[in-house]
């Protein structure tokens, strides 16, 4: 449009020349001057124009490079500068989560040994427990053992005093001459009734000492045959009240002696040796059952006590041998887990060495990345400069043209 522009007026000039050929043949120079400065003024509004794109261009381009270069540069700089954090961050988040890991594994084992410490206990208190019955089983055998040889030893003992009995009964009897034969034989008798009456309340008060010894034996025995230790220990009640009614009943017997009339003496010392006699059986056979039940419970309360201290015995010895296995179980762990712990070290120190050289080897590429990056700058600003200073040897050669001669 600007070069249509002054065409246009470059013909009008030059037609008004023509024009005035006729009249004025030659101008002046300062005519000349003038329509050249005329003429060579748009073309100067031209060129500046020319001029001032193309530097904008060259400025554009520069800057636009540069800024696109700097933003590059920004966001590695900004990539580097997180992962240097992050890898400086790296061990300790590394640590935390290491100690992180090993306070779990720590709380963990804390709660195991506690259970197991626990377990423990609960065997060691059931030892104990196992210990003290079998003590306590071990005394009542003792115990046991001691009143089967007592009883056996009373019933052999009532066997010797009867097997007496008897014999002092079938050894004669020699009574001397005397002028009243009647007066001595009721004599005799009086004398008779009492010493019986004497020895049945000694072989009565003997009955009660065995059956109240037997009856405090029954109370503190503790056996698995519970019901048939009642049943004695009230049979042995009720015969220990038997015999005390028999004892006071002798006794009223022996006192009411003094009144009893001498021909009826020998009457009565028959009828009461039938009457002891039938007691007596009577009582023998009581006592021989009584006896009887009581060595059987005793001997089977002594096998059930036997039979509880084996099996007390053989618990102790099975928590014992489960207290070695735990105490070798836990030896080995220690074991294993010092082994870990070494193990653990030596991965540790591996790691360490080689964090160590990956951050050697991280550090060398930064360094080498940084160096490119300089390079890289470097060589933009020379690109740079170098275009500036085309622009300007452009710049210089568009007004050093040579100038068109008017005429």
């Amino acid at each position: 449009m600007l070069l249509q522009t002054d065409q246009a007026r470059w013909e009008a000039e030059m037609a008004l020349m023509g024009q005035g050929r006729g009249q004025r043949k030659t101008l002046t120079v300062g005519e000349v001057e003038d329509v050249k400065a005329r003429v060579d003024a748009p073309r100067r509004v031209r060129e500046d124009r020319r001029n001032k794109a193309w530097d904008d261009c060259q400025s554009a381009s520069v800057a636009t490079n540069l800024d696109v270069r700097c933003a590059e540069l920004k966001k590695v700089e900004t990539a580097h500068s997180q992962e240097r954090t992050l890898e400086a961050k790296k061990p300790a988040l590394e640590r935390a989560e290491r100690a992180r890991c090993m306070e779990e594994k720590r709380c963990r084992e804390r709660e195991r040994q506690k259970i197991h410490a626990e377990v423990l206990q609960k065997q060691m208190a059931e030892l104990k427990e196992r210990e003290e019955e079998a003590k306590h089983l071990a005394r009542e055998c003792v115990l046991l053992m001691r009143e089967q040889e007592h009883l056996e030893m009373e019933t052999r003992q009532r066997k010797m005093d009867e097997k007496r009995r008897k014999q002092a009964e079938l050894g004669p009897h020699q009574h001397a001459s005397s002028p009243n034969p009647r007066h001595c034989l009721n004599k005799h008798v009086e004398v008779k009734l009492r010493q019986r009456a004497r020895e049945v309340q000694q072989d009565l008060e003997q009955d009660k000492k065995l059956l109240e010894a037997m009856e405090k034996a029954d109370e503190e025995r503790s056996t698995v045959a519970k019901e048939r230790c009642e049943r004695s220990l009230a049979e042995s009640r009720w015969l220990c009240q038997v015999l005390e009614q028999q004892i006071e009943l002798e006794k009223e017997r022996e006192a009411r002696m003094v009144y009893i009339p001498r021909e009826e003496a020998e009457r009565e010392l028959q009828r009461r040796e039938e009457k002891w006699e039938r007691e007596r059986m009577a009582r023998v056979r009581l006592m021989e059952q009584l006896l009887e039940d009581q060595v059987q419970q005793v001997h089977a309360s002594l096998i059930a006590n036997r039979a509880k201290w084996e099996e007390s015995i053989k618990n102790r010895e099975y928590l014992i041998a489960q207290l070695e296995a735990e105490r070798e179980k836990e030896k080995q762990e220690g074991l294993k887990k010092t082994m870990e712990m070494e193990r653990w070290k030596d991965q540790l120190a591996a790691q360490v060495e080689e964090k160590n050289e990956r951050f050697v080897k991280e550090n060398d590429k930064r360094r080498e990345e940084n160096d490119t990056h300089r390079l890289e700058e470097e060589r933009a600003e020379v690109i740079a400069a170098k275009m500036e200073d085309i622009r300007l040897t452009d710049f210089n050669q568009s007004f050093s043209r040579p100038q068109t001669a008017w005429t």
